[in-house]
């Protein structure tokens, strides 16, 4: 589509801007050093695997190239890279907005048929491995001087980092031969592509049927995605577990439970947050999923699958990752669950404690308030007593004292008794407003 293509200058700038999800990495700074790319390439007696520029590919081979994602550093050679294929600038420009989910296919009048896809998932790490992407992001930082003040310490059993990967299959025209470029590949799906390499050999059926549907690349690329997501939905699991059993070892012990308790709600939050990161994950392979489904469905056949066998096995193949993508998404539901029931129970603890602590504070109060009542008549006898209303005397004839009243006897009582009443009428005409105004607003409200 030619009114949608960016000109070169602007697919660089979309590859050279900073990603908003991750950070450098070694192989983008290697690629913008040597200026190469890992190239696997099926030659006539087996797989080569070289570093070449992307101007020095061979035509008409089936190859796979693993470049790094684009930033700053590769942005140059892959800049080169989208030429040389024949990609479409649409790939370059959905990098800077870090979609989560998005698929596209395109077939130029030439011939050239390129389908790609964008992936992003949150990463969970092992207990006790620490993030090199962290710790080189939070170094560049500094060294562009911002103060180390600012970099607040990071929430416990938090991992911040991302994989940010692409994806594009493009085949030339004058040549059925596929070539599937790998943006960030993720170690399971490079794994999952040697071992296609090892069976996929020159002549055999694995590549009659690629080149048959090359669109089967693709269905290897979602197969190692799940490998990898799979293991971060376990690695969730087992941070998860033993939260829980904490939340219920404190259960057993109320009232005196741990005081730990307020701990596990920040730890219970992030799992939650990572939840729902994961679960994004997942429904965004299954969109994936669904449209490479439509999109292999609705391609015109290839000459080498006249009877649409191939095409038949590979929508089965999609149809088998959807349910395994289904089945993280139940596993991610019953986390969810796991972790509100968690969250629920901790609160409910706590309540208990706090209720305690209350009871404890009203028997306080109840002490306080029996001791006041009894030394009161003693304070109130003193306190009017030890007054200048009360006088005494000593008679030297009669050789005793003799107590005066005050004429200020009958004023004390004459101003504290109508105060008395006043306070206390006060107190009750308060009381009676405020439950009034209660009952109205309830009302309203019903």
């Amino acid at each position: 589509m030619s009114w949608s293509s960016l000109p070169l200058a602007s697919v660089y700038d979309a590859l050279s801007q900073q990603p908003r999800f991750g950070g450098p990495n070694d192989d983008s700074k290697r690629a913008a050093t040597f200026n190469t790319l890992d190239v696997w390439e099926l030659t006539s007696s087996s797989w080569t695997r070289r570093a070449c520029h992307p101007n020095d590919l061979h035509p008409s081979t089936t190859r796979i190239i693993l470049a790094p994602y684009p930033n700053p550093d590769s942005a140059k050679i892959l800049s080169a890279l989208l030429t040389k294929l024949h990609i479409p600038s649409d790939f370059a420009a959905e990098r800077p907005r870090s979609v989560t989910h998005s698929i596209g296919s395109r077939e130029l009048p030439d011939g050239t048929v390129t389908v790609w896809f964008h992936t992003l998932s949150k990463n969970i790490q092992k207990k006790g491995e620490q993030s090199n992407l962290v710790t080189s992001v939070v170094t560049r930082i500094r060294r562009q001087g911002q103060s180390k003040r600012d970099l607040s310490p990071p929430v416990p059993g938090t991992d911040e980092t991302w994989a940010r990967s692409g994806y594009c299959l493009s085949v030339m025209p004058g040549s059925r031969c596929p070539t599937l470029v790998c943006f960030g590949a993720t170690k399971d799906v490079v794994e999952r592509l040697e071992v296609f390499r090892g069976v996929c050999e020159k002549g055999s059926r694995v590549e009659r049927e690629v080149l048959a549907e090359p669109l089967a690349l693709l269905d290897l690329v979602v197969e190692g995605a799940f490998g990898y997501v799979d293991e971060r939905v376990w690695r969730m699991c087992d941070r998860v577990y033993p939260i829980e059993k904490r939340v219920l070892l404190d259960a057993c012990q109320v009232p005196a439970a741990a005081k730990s308790q307020r701990n596990s709600f920040a730890l219970l939050h992030n799992c939650s947050k990572q939840i729902t990161h994961l679960r994004e994950t997942v429904e965004g392979f299954l969109l994936l999923i669904n449209d490479l489904s439509e999109i292999v469905g609705t391609r015109n056949p290839s000459p080498d699958d006249t009877d649409g066998e191939i095409r038949k096995l590979l929508l089965d193949n999609l149809r088998h990752r959807r349910s395994l993508f289904n089945n993280l998404r139940l596993r991610l539901t019953s986390l969810q669950r796991r972790v509100d029931n968690s969250v629920g129970l901790e609160f409910n603890l706590v309540t208990l404690q706090d209720s305690a602590t209350m009871r404890r504070d009203a028997s306080s109060m109840k002490i306080i308030a029996a001791i006041t009542m009894i030394f009161l008549p003693t304070t109130a006898v003193a306190s009017i007593v030890g007054s200048q209303i009360f006088t005494t005397v000593f008679n030297e004839q009669s050789g005793s004292w003799d107590v005066q009243i005050s004429p200020l006897f009958k004023v004390l009582w004459a101003v504290a008794g109508p105060l008395t009443v006043m306070v206390v009428a006060m107190s009750a005409g308060w009381n009676t407003l405020m439950e009034s105004r209660s009952r109205r607003r309830l009302s309203q409200d019903t």
